[in-house]
């Protein structure tokens, strides 16, 4: 065999193998594409019954489903996930006792229309199937729940429960929870970092359930993570996009142990940004009786008249409004034997308000809360910055006060943009401490790096706090 005939040989070869891969790779595209299914089903127990692999697809019929309980165990994956959707968006109208829990992995539920149920004792939605059975990478979207209360408003039931890690709710639709108990509740377990994501929901407005006394019943938050004995786990949740059209709101809040400080603070960051111009007004209730602040204000002595019309601001009495002309405002009360102080970054544009609950309630349902209020106004962009702080001591029997001063002397803005926010925080005994939130691109243990004040900063994670020195 010459080289002429050894190189076509090969030719021929490489050809011939050529075609058996690309008829390889056909088959297993064919094979594929037969051994997922795309099925119609019209009970609870065709889903619950069903033997579901990654790639398949439920959908259920449309129509009414009263008293359905939806419970399945399944595992996608990240290119095929299982998917339980509707015929038609918002068509499948679940009612009565329905709900409907998952667990498993790469799960994806869409088009479901919970309405007017009266389901008691458990979750309408469940990131899980038993104590044991979490989902992950799951998510749940294009998703309603619109009145599905019982009957005795102070039965308590949650209407979505996430547990599990690395899951995500978005566009979903939540309107009218009437009854008691936290309406998205993420479960925490220690030493595990969920690291879910909520993100561009509909909230609806809910109003707040009163025991025989009068006070508020516990444990009617819209969303709450984890619960007070998972109050000290990292949770890395990141909720967003789920306020108003055209405005994203960005909140950190940073529980902060440190000598300096008597007790732990809190640094609260909210960023705030929109597509038009708005009053921004950032509310600060709390329980207690004022005691002192920096404000230039004056206090309506004659007349009272509500802060607005709707809203929720027909309910607020304006008691007092002032201005500073410091880069900080700070705010002091007493509640018990100690003192609270809020110091918020300021400006001249700034509106202080100090107002109570208690306006246009003919009746007495509503409790008189006092409210520290600052109004950014007519601007697109703003973010506020606060600390607040436990301290001190008033004794009212040995008629006693001891540090009713607020530590933090100053708060400043060393950088904000779309990826960062550094806090700089100076105390009264000349103590400087940086605080940095990320904005964007959560993750915990991805690496940062910024510079502040011409100083190259790394961290991993989604903040930093460090002592700082002149």
């Amino acid at each position: 065999m010459n080289a002429g005939e050894l190189e076509t040989t090969c030719s021929r070869f490489q050809k011939n193998k050529m075609k058996q891969l690309i008829f390889t790779l056909v088959f297993l595209l064919c094979a594929w594409s037969i051994s997922s299914k795309n099925i119609i089903v019209s009970t609870a127990t065709e889903i619950n019954g069903g033997s579901w692999s990654a790639g398949d697809t439920i959908v259920m019929k449309n129509g009414t489903w009263t008293n359905q309980s939806i419970s399945f165990r399944a595992f996608g994956t990240i290119t095929q996930p299982i998917v339980l959707l509707t015929e038609t968006a918002g068509s499948v109208i679940l009612t009565g006792s329905s709900k409907l829990s998952f667990s498993g992995s790469y799960i994806e539920i869409s088009g479901l229309y919970f309405k007017d149920g009266t389901l008691s004792g458990s979750e309408v939605v469940s990131f899980r199937t038993s104590s044991l059975l979490f989902a992950e990478n799951c998510r749940l979207t294009n998703t309603a729940i619109v009145n599905y209360n019982q009957a005795l408003n102070t039965v308590d039931s949650k209407w979505v429960s996430l547990y599990g890690a690395n899951n995500k709710v978005d566009h979903c639709s939540f309107v009218n929870k009437t009854n008691s108990g936290t309406l998205l509740a993420v479960w925490l377990v220690n030493g595990v970092t969920p690291s879910h994501i909520i993100s561009d929901n509909y909230f609806g407005y809910r109003n707040s359930n009163l025991d025989s006394t009068g006070a508020e019943i516990n444990g009617q938050e819209i969303i709450r993570v984890g619960d007070s004995g998972t109050s000290m786990t990292t949770a890395s949740v990141t909720v967003e996009h789920n306020a108003y059209k055209g405005v994203i709101l960005n909140r950190t809040l940073a529980l902060i142990h440190h000598p300096a400080f008597e007790f732990p603070v809190v640094i609260d960051i909210f960023k705030v940004n929109s597509d038009s111009t708005h009053n921004l007004d950032f509310s600060f209730y709390y329980n207690g009786q004022m005691g002192m602040t920096d404000i230039n204000y004056q206090k309506n002595t004659k007349e009272l008249k509500a802060l607005g019309t709707k809203n929720g601001y027909q309910h607020l009495w304006l008691e007092a409004t002032g201005k500073t002309d410091k880069p900080t405002a700070s705010f002091t009360w007493v509640n018990g034997n100690r003192f609270y102080s809020i110091t918020t970054l300021a400006n001249a544009d700034n509106q202080f308000m100090m107002t109570r609950i208690g306006a246009g309630d003919p009746d007495f349902n509503l409790r008189n809360t006092p409210c520290f209020m600052i109004r950014q106004q007519n601007t697109v962009n703003h973010t506020f910055v606060s600390v607040i702080e436990p301290h001190g001591l008033y004794d009212l029997t040995r008629e006693v006060t001891l540090g009713f001063e607020s530590n933090v002397a100053n708060i400043e803005l060393s950088k904000d943009d779309e990826n960062f926010t550094a806090t700089k925080i100076k105390t009264r005994n000349n103590l400087q401490f940086l605080f940095i939130t990320v904005n964007k691109d959560f993750g915990e243990f991805k690496n940062r790096t910024l510079t502040v004040e011409g100083k190259i900063i790394t961290f991993t994670g989604n903040y930093y706090f460090t002592e700082i020195n002149n």
